[in-house]
């Protein structure tokens, strides 16, 4: 599940949560009217703010496993990787390597293909 995970989602998510930590910081320094500090916010935020990549990851592999099961069934796909379009099938000569189609040296990760009509 891991190697689904999204580089730029995590750096998001660190900025996200670094400015988040200083907002609580700064918001723990202002008092209530009764003169107490405010309440720092709960670390269930902070947790559930780092679970983004990790759900984010999951669903991914799960359209991996869809992906796989229709190449599985002879259904053809179609892969998109940038503006690049591939269309994966058996009959094309593509290969199964874990969750990638491969074709000679050519990797594509099957996350990236919904299937071809």
């Amino acid at each position: 599940m891991f190697e689904f995970l999204d580089t730029k989602l995590i750096t998001a998510t660190v900025l996200l949560l670094f400015a988040y930590g200083l907002l609580d910081m700064a918001l723990s320094k202002e008092k209530d009217s009764r003169g107490r500090p405010r309440k720092k916010s709960s670390k269930w935020l902070y947790l559930a703010i780092m679970s983004i990549p990790i759900f984010v990851s999951y669903f991914s592999m799960q359209d991996a496993q869809e992906s796989i099961a229709k190449f599985k069934n002879n259904s053809t796909l179609r892969c998109s990787i940038d503006k690049l379009e591939y269309i994966v099938s058996k009959k094309e000569q593509w290969h199964l390597k874990e969750y990638y189609f491969t074709k000679d040296s050519l990797l594509i990760r099957a996350d990236m293909c919904e299937e071809f009509e």
